[in-house]
């Protein structure tokens, strides 16, 4: 059985989503054969919600200018390569 913590959830709108069908995919690892973890299954629904979230996130995105969008991109990579470990 996969836990909450073993299932991959949309991020839209800075929140996470089950995807609109529950439907999920299991993601095998093949050098076990095991079920690492269960990836969204998303549909039409799902990406109608996450076009609408980045349509009303644009405005503000767009207005911030290159330097506040590059600040946003630098703190995202040093999160990433913080947190990497974690990620692999």
């Amino acid at each position: 059985m996969i836990s909450n913590s073993q299932k991959i959830l949309n991020f839209i709108g800075g929140e996470f989503h089950e995807p609109k069908s529950n439907d999920f995919f299991e993601s095998i690892n093949p050098a076990t054969g095991e079920i690492f973890t269960l990836v969204p299954n998303s549909d039409k629904a799902d990406v109608d919600l996450a076009v609408c979230a980045a349509q009303k996130a644009f405005p503000h995105w767009r207005d911030m200018g290159a330097e506040g969008r590059a600040k946003i991109m630098h703190k995202l990579a040093d999160l990433l390569d913080a947190n990497l470990a974690a990620l692999i």
